[in-house]
């Protein structure tokens, strides 16, 4: 708990300013929420004009994230992909989010690239255009020629940003360990395990070296599929902070108009993208995992380019093995064997299952009864299920929400290029084939002897634990922890009103006391008046002045 005090204080600034932001932007009952008040100026306090702002709450928390900057921006992107944590309204705003930001002089990027590379540009590089193609908030990107003639693009981080993010990442994260300890209608959605995911996903969106990784097990992934396409990258002109690539011609898959015009047929698009992704999710379990249309490029040939690393989701066997099996169970019509893998995925807990749940779990599970899978929206099903879970406190984990997320945006992709679009007749063949792997003789021995060798495992460890359980009885050193449930925010609000208390004692009895010196005319005095008595009503005064700007900061007088 100290070193989250001492950051606070360390990054006060800061809080002022989100502070203020969201006090501008109507949002100051976060200020309450998250105990921010202290951090409010005292001006604001005293002068609490409400300016005119947009009915909608949801935009009115856009337009706040906008304003706090690019890890707050990237922080909304990411709660848009999280429909078990808040409404439809709010998702559809913060869908809207742009991580667009005004580029950074020329002169910067060729400082940048010389202290990267210890070389200068002009060994490097023939020619680097001057105006960037694009500048986001985390890197801003040039078009260039090699020396060696070859076209390539380069990604160069803006200066000063890791600064930025490090410190609105460990105020998210002390905001997050607050909700945790103290609001109960939070704690379920696992917020410090939330933020700790975003801020790994951030850091490595600023980690050029990850990023040039991820391009290359892209591409060997793919170097037996010409139409898709995954540009080289140049190690040896690139670092954390500077990204070469090869450069690729292409248009924005969603530029239906131009790609009708080059005479490019969309439903093959549309169905080469999708089976590049059933690809990386059925067969690699690493996927491309921020679709964005101007990630994806159209090549004049008609193939698919993937020209963006930054955010790669990541699937293990056994979650697949795990989703295929709710699938099995789905087509199958089995609600116990569906409710066991909700529990053995931790997406349930088992005390929960009660009548109205199995009730909806079946309405689910009759809605895609004997229904080919060809017909199974896939999308649509996880949509339904999470949605399901949501409704009964469930626990989604966040690969899955970006799997959902992800999918979603495909399939608005695929239907943008082709009205006649079918997502779940594509990915049909992937999914019998995973279903019959399951469901053979030779995997169902496999995971039998597995299961044995576990329980075996486990009988072999149970005497020793409970051995060591009994020790910590004997010495008396056996920990059990109790949820408190909420009690803690009463606690807090009681303590707060406590200390108030005792310090307005305090206040009143230097008042008194002083009141009393000054009338026994005592010595020594100053221009008349005895000085212990002046002392004790200075004191007091000065007690009661931090008394007052802590209830004007608190907002509750």
């Amino acid at each position: 708990m100290v070193w989250r005090i001492d950051k606070q204080y360390k990054h006060a600034q800061r809080y002022r300013e989100i502070t203020e932001i969201l006090i501008k932007n109507g949002l100051g009952y976060l200020l309450d929420r998250f105990n921010l008040r202290p951090y409010q100026k005292l001006k604001r306090a005293i002068h609490r004009k409400k300016p005119v702002l947009p009915t909608d709450e949801a935009e009115r928390l856009r337009k706040a994230l906008e304003e706090l900057g690019p890890t707050f921006i990237k922080f909304g992107q990411m709660l848009s992909t999280r429909y078990d944590i808040l409404p439809s309204s709010y998702i559809t705003e913060l869908s809207k989010l742009q991580d667009e930001v005004p580029s950074f002089d020329y002169q910067i990027v060729t400082r940048e690239i010389q202290e990267e590379l210890q070389t200068s540009p002009e060994q490097i590089y023939k020619h680097i255009e001057e105006k960037p193609l694009a500048a986001a908030s985390i890197g801003q990107v040039h078009r260039a020629t090699l020396a060696t003639g070859e076209e390539v693009i380069i990604k160069i981080k803006r200066p000063g940003i890791e600064n930025i993010i490090n410190t609105d990442l460990e105020i998210l994260l002390s905001l997050a360990h607050f909700a945790e300890k103290y609001m109960l209608e939070i704690r379920r959605y696992n917020p410090v395990g939330f933020i700790e995911e975003f801020s790994r996903t951030l850091r490595n969106e600023c980690d050029y070296i990850k990023e040039a990784r991820t391009a290359e097990t892209f591409k060997k992934d793919f170097e037996d599929r010409q139409e898709i396409i995954i540009p080289t990258i140049y190690r040896k002109y690139t670092t954390r902070s500077i990204l070469t690539m090869e450069y690729i011609k292409g248009t924005k898959i969603t530029e239906t108009a131009i790609l009708r015009k080059n005479n490019i047929n969309l439903e093959q698009v549309a169905e080469k993208l999708s089976n590049a992704y059933f690809k990386q999710i059925f067969e690699k379990q690493y996927y491309h995992a921020d679709p964005h249309p101007g990630n994806i490029l159209v090549t004049g040939d008609g193939n698919i380019a993937f020209i963006d690393f930054g955010i790669a989701g990541r699937l293990d066997r056994e979650i697949l093995n795990n989703i295929t099996s709710l699938l099995i169970a789905l087509i199958r019509h089995d609600i116990n064997k569906y409710i066991e893998i909700l529990i053995e995925m931790e997406f349930l807990d088992e005390d929960r299952i009660n009548t109205s749940l199995r009730f909806e779990i079946l309405d689910l599970i009759d809605t895609y009864y004997e229904t080919s899978i060809k017909h199974i929206d896939t999308t649509e099903l996880l949509e339904d299920l999470i949605s399901l879970l949501t409704r009964y406190n469930g626990r989604i984990p966040a690969n899955i929400m970006l799997l959902s997320k992800t999918l979603s945006l495909l399939e608005e992709i695929g239907r943008k290029l082709d009205p006649d679009y079918n997502f779940a007749e594509l990915a049909e063949p992937y999914i019998k084939r995973l279903i019959k792997q399951k469901t053979q003789p030779g995997t169902i021995a496999k995971n039998t002897i597995e299961t044995l060798a576990q329980t075996v495992g486990t009988l072999h460890k149970t005497p020793a634990r409970i051995d060591k359980i009994l020790k910590r009885i004997e010495r008396g050193t056996l920990k059990i922890e109790f949820e408190d449930r909420g009690i803690r925010e009463v606690t807090t609000e009681l303590g707060t009103s406590a200390n108030r208390l005792a310090l307005s004692i305090i206040i009143s009895a230097l008042i008194i006391g002083s009141s009393m010196f000054i009338q026994k005319d005592m010595q020594p005095q100053i221009y008349g008046v005895t000085l212990i008595g002046m002392v004790g009503f200075l004191i007091a005064g000065a007690l009661a002045f931090g008394l007052a700007i802590n209830i004007l900061q608190s907002g509750k007088i």
